[in-house]
């Protein structure tokens, strides 16, 4: 049995009393179950125990506040923790850095209304944290192209996890780039490129990070340059390898139609939108897998007409 319209109501009732002190107790009398069946059905409709999903939404909420410039300590305390070590603490535990180093990436913007039946439409495989905001010089990839036969296609979202319809499941690609070109940091860049006048075909490029940038290439190798830009960084559910590609996809659909037009920001299209793919991926050292979307922003009310 589905509950996700029962939860809903859940899910708001935290939203409302997001600085309050929330408890499984007080969220199941609220819904007249008990915190047994409760507690069961809360994680089948949304994928984590109801307080941990309780913890998760108050760092976004505490994202928001941290971007508006409130104080460290009274972010702490609004939410419901007497010091900020224990703020600090469970900040760390969702966001895998401290407030204060993550201060500087946090957006300008609301944390998205959290509507069960539709993030269920999108198949993301679970919950999708507010991204990181980061600034990125310009910098090189180097890695292979491939010519796609498939019309409109003119950035990375338009078809996501390309990779997975292109054949490039086999590792050889990896393989190739990590012996050409040794470089020292792992991870995986793959993006699309439209064609100058063209729409019936488009480019789709699969590199690794350029550590050499002024040496010359092989013609068996291309280079592309990402300009300096500020990016939302999106890193997807973690999920079964086999929900893989379907999370990618979902999420880009949830970005797409959900977190942008509830945000500050839009799409900066002078820059490359592409996914990264780092050992977070990899099935053979995790049970459950992820990876991180890159898309370049500015702010809606700082975007120049025309």
């Amino acid at each position: 049995m589905e509950y996700f319209k029962v939860i809903q109501k859940v899910v708001d009732y935290i939203d409302e009393h997001i600085q309050t002190e929330i408890t499984v107790s007080d969220l199941a009398k609220f819904m007249g179950y008990s915190p047994f069946h409760f507690l069961r059905i809360f994680k089948e409709a949304v994928g984590v125990p109801p307080m941990e999903y309780v913890t998760r939404r108050k760092m976004q909420f505490a994202l928001r506040d941290m971007g508006k410039q409130t104080s460290m300590n009274d972010v702490a305390f609004n939410y419901g923790y007497d010091s900020y070590a224990g703020f600090a603490k469970a900040f760390k535990k969702v966001f895998g850095m401290s407030p204060s180093k993550y201060r500087i990436h946090c957006p300008n913007a609301e944390p998205p209304v959290i509507n069960l039946e539709e993030l269920k439409s999108y198949k993301t495989g679970g919950l999708i944290s507010q991204p990181k905001i980061i600034k990125l010089d310009s910098f090189s990839m180097v890695g292979r192209t491939y010519e796609v036969p498939i019309s409109n296609v003119r950035t990375t979202r338009d078809a996501p996890a390309y990779w997975h319809l292109n054949g490039l499941t086999d590792g050889e690609i990896e393989r190739t780039l990590y012996q050409t070109f040794a470089p020292k940091k792992h991870g995986e860049f793959c993006l699309n490129m439209a064609h100058e006048q063209d729409w019936s075909s488009f480019t789709y490029f699969f590199g690794i990070l350029d550590e050499k940038p002024d040496q010359p290439l092989s013609p068996a190798f291309q280079r592309i340059t990402a300009p300096a830009s500020s990016y939302a960084v999106f890193s997807t559910p973690a999920v079964q390898p086999d929900e893989f590609v379907d999370s990618v996809k979902g999420t880009w659909r949830y970005i797409l139609h959900y977190w942008f037009p509830q945000s500050d920001y839009v799409i900066d299209e002078a820059g490359y939108d592409f996914e990264f793919y780092d050992e977070r991926c990899h099935p053979w050292e995790h049970d459950l897998v992820m990876m991180e979307i890159y898309i370049p922003i500015e702010l809606r009310n700082e975007r120049q007409p025309g």
